[in-house]
């Protein structure tokens, strides 16, 4: 036997696994994931329906679930569905609440995709309540850590969001700068070198 293979012969028991108590617990907790997925599904129905009370509250309860699970990516998720709705209601502040909660969990557990993409959604809320410069700097927090982590799927969101926040501080060269990043990404002749 090659010694890479060598593990497989363990028993259960010696690799301290109780399959058994596995099994037990996967039984217990998967309808809790499956009426969390149910719950997510119904607001997202709700909102997308402008009936925005009922989103949230279907909400709430997933995010209730989630948190008696102790499932923190789910909690993040749930707390970023509850930004989206409160963004939809246009209650910018309860939005910004949300996604700061969220925030706050993503980077203590460092889900890294999930912190890229909730980066440019604090800063637009940030940008309809008129606090321009945080939102740049979360823009610019979204790009420099996709970045780091080779995912640039968030650039063209961030350079709009730049461009909106530069213009609503009356910095206009720097706004025309970022739409005109964004235009040439559109345009397929997207150049990231300079870009700040």
């Amino acid at each position: 036997h090659s010694h890479e293979f060598s593990c497989i012969c363990i028993s259960d028991e010696l690799m301290g696994i109780d399959l058994e108590k596995l099994k037990e617990k996967t039984l217990k907790i998967a309808p809790r994931f499956m009426e969390v997925k149910h719950l997510e599904g119904l607001s997202v129905f709700e909102q997308r329906r402008y009936n925005f009370d009922k989103a949230i509250f279907y909400n709430e309860e997933s995010l209730a679930i989630a948190t008696e699970l102790d499932d923190k990516y789910l909690i993040s998720i749930n707390l970023v569905n509850l930004g989206n709705i409160y963004f939809g209601k246009e209650d910018f502040d309860n939005a910004c609440k949300m996604f700061n909660e969220s925030l706050s969990i993503l980077r203590e557990y460092e889900y890294k995709s999930n912190l890229i993409a909730i980066l440019p959604l604090i800063g637009k809320t940030l940008e309809k309540k008129g606090e321009y410069e945080k939102a740049i700097a979360h823009h610019k927090e979204s790009i420099l850590l996709g970045r780091e982590n080779g995912n640039e799927y968030f650039l063209a969101t961030n350079f709009c969001g730049l461009g909106v926040a530069y213009f609503g501080l009356n910095v206009y060269e720097t706004s025309l700068r970022y739409f005109s990043f964004l235009k040439s990404m559109t345009d397929g002749k997207y150049d990231p070198i300079g870009i700040k």
